[in-house]
């Protein structure tokens, strides 16, 4: 539960009736959404996150909700370095910054992130919300990619028999190292 911001004028049952309305709405979306208060601790959060995170945060968990984190190249995030710190810690958005998560049964998920500060009607900061994109799919199909293209180019190069590749306009693209000798050019 939300605990109310410092000096809210608000009938508790009122702020309990808005937080179960914010609540609807964090579930309505279509991709892991999860807000803290001001010092990280989540307060709400809908089932996508819960599936992305792979459980479901406890009262005074923090914002990682004790999960891993890395950065892309593999190497662990310091939690200071994490976009929901730095976007507490420096009062402004942390666009789409890619990070790993590793939840609680070891697998391993690529996201970006989308923090951006809450403050009240006064200025101060009393929390943050962020989005989670889960890109792991993208990033699975980039590897894939890359990996098939790497396997295409041993594979021309490695033939002893003269292959190449064209254009649309009929320019040579990929001549193996053979073709200079073939054709002297």
């Amino acid at each position: 539960m939300t605990v109310p911001a410092r000096g809210s004028h608000q009938p508790p049952e009122v702020l309990v009736e808005h937080e179960a309305g914010y609540g609807r709405l964090l579930d309505a979306l279509p991709t892991a959404v999860y807000t803290t208060d001001a010092k990280g601790r989540v307060r709400l959060f809908n089932e996508r996150a819960v599936e992305l995170w792979g459980r479901r945060p406890e009262s005074e968990d923090m914002w990682c909700t004790g999960l891993k984190v890395y950065y892309p190249d593999r190497r662990p995030m310091p939690s200071s370095e994490c976009p929901m710190t730095r976007a507490v810690r420096e009062g402004r958005p942390i666009e789409g910054q890619e990070m790993v998560i590793e939840r609680p049964d070891g697998s391993r998920r690529h996201i970006k992130a989308h923090p951006r500060p809450l403050l009240d009607e006064r200025g101060l900061l009393i929390g943050a919300v962020d989005m989670l994109l889960d890109i792991t799919d993208h990033h699975q199909a980039q590897s894939a990619l890359q990996l098939s293209e790497e396997r295409y180019r041993s594979l021309i190069q490695a033939m002893t028999s003269t292959v190449w590749t064209t254009d649309g306009a009929g320019r040579f693209v990929t001549p193996q190292p053979a073709w200079p000798a073939l054709t002297g050019q």
